[in-house]
């Protein structure tokens, strides 16, 4: 009879230990998964969507390392490139159609230089193509605290129906080009 309990006791305390070792386990899997679901999530949107999405008459590009979110007029992409050893790298791009057509550029390129500068930013102005339109940007850069990460915000629109938006770090400015320059106006039906 004492050899059974003994038996039971041992059997018991290692059904804890296991019990232990999974939740611990379980623990581990949801923090990795918490920590990494901006590129969990990337991973899943070009598993379903493909490398680009439709906006009107433009076909925008998703690169590998980036997902979007439709929003009004438009869609929203978002870079997933982050880790716990190297910090947020995390950039946005909005990209949308006027609905109401013509923009007048010059009251457009004061009043976004005027924001911008209101809130810090030193402005510039460059000119871009997308969809095989001439694209205005303003662009505004500012020194961000004591990290010494530089922050840019661009601005940009056509003269017709597209407008474009990034803001980021200095680093991701690139990738911002890259997407611009890669728009393609689809022919219309």
């Amino acid at each position: 009879m004492e050899r059974v309990i003994a038996v039971r006791e041992v059997s018991t305390v290692r059904s804890y230990k296991s019990f232990g070792l999974l939740v611990l386990l379980l623990v581990l899997l949801g923090n990795l998964g918490y920590l990494y679901r901006p590129q969990i999530t990337a991973i899943l949107w070009h598993w379903r969507h493909g490398n680009s999405i439709r906006v009107a008459p433009y076909q925008i590009p998703v690169p590998r390392g980036w997902f979007a979110i439709p929003i009004p007029y438009g869609v929203e992409l978002t870079s997933a490139h982050s880790s716990i050893f190297r910090g947020s790298e995390t950039a946005n791009v909005l990209i949308w159609t006027n609905p109401t057509g013509k923009v007048d550029l010059e009251f457009w390129k004061s009043f976004t230089a005027h924001s911008l500068e209101s809130r810090g930013f030193t402005t510039e102005e460059q000119t871009l193509s997308a969809g095989g339109e001439l694209v205005v940007c303003v662009s505004g850069t500012r020194l961000l605290d004591a990290r010494k990460k530089i922050v840019v915000e661009l601005d940009c629109t056509s003269e017709h129906e597209l407008s474009l938006m990034f803001l980021g770090p200095q680093s991701k400015t690139q990738e911002f080009y890259g997407i611009t320059s890669q728009i393609r106006r689809l022919a219309a039906h």
